[in-house]
């Protein structure tokens, strides 16, 4: 059976990557002076690398970010550490004979 476009009522699904956004016709009315001032109240509040610094320290990603970088130092200092220890001990070994 073939159905005209008029008839049928299935809406057209959406891919997979677009769902969760509103379409541009649910979004509200902006004119171009509080678009900007939005745009000016995110992006230019501070200097970049303080708005990165407050962004590091106060939002979930950031604070992750944080902590793996932390991590991620820790384990080069503690490494570093370790095999120095070792290679002292080997030498300290070698020479007793």
């Amino acid at each position: 059976m073939i159905h005209s476009n008029a008839n049928h009522s299935c809406s057209q699904e959406k891919p997979s990557w677009h769902r969760g956004v509103p379409d541009e016709a649910a979004l509200p009315e902006r004119n171009d002076a509080s678009a900007k001032n939005a745009l000016n109240a995110l992006a230019f509040t501070a200097e970049p690398s303080m708005q990165a610094l407050k962004e590091l320290f106060t939002t979930e990603v950031g604070l992750m970010s944080a902590a793996g970088l932390t991590f991620m130092l820790g384990m080069g200092v503690f490494f570093i550490r370790y095999i120095i220890k070792h290679v002292r001990e080997d030498e300290a070994n070698a020479r007793k004979g």
